[in-house]
């Protein structure tokens, strides 16, 4: 039992290295502290190499096909993708009534 939670540990540390170190280091995250947070918090925010390389739709469209989902059963996030991908401000679409007529696949290239 203590070599499984062990073992478990080292995952979860390879697992932020990965994503504190690795990623951060070739551009596709930035990390950074929130200004005035005490004890210290930290964002993960996409880096340049993420915008050149992918979108929110696209990264929204994988993630649920891996749980064998649509898109739009996130809402939140498809909204925020195709806001992204249409490149307006966030809320308009929903303010427009247009997020439930869209179809995410009018969207990929």
């Amino acid at each position: 039992m203590d070599m499984l939670a062990h073992s478990e540990h080292i995952h979860f540390e390879e697992g932020w290295k990965f994503i504190t170190e690795d990623l951060v280091r070739e551009e596709f995250l930035i990390y950074w502290q929130i200004p005035n947070s005490d004890p210290a918090f930290y964002e993960l925010l996409w880096g340049p190499s993420t915008h050149a390389e992918t979108s929110k739709m696209k990264l929204l469209v994988h993630m649920a096909h891996l749980n064998e989902r649509d898109p739009k059963s996130y809402p939140e996030l498809f909204e925020e993708a195709l806001e992204a991908e249409l490149d307006v401000d966030s809320g308009s679409l929903r303010n427009r009534g247009y997020c439930t007529r869209l179809s995410v696949n009018l969207l990929l290239p």
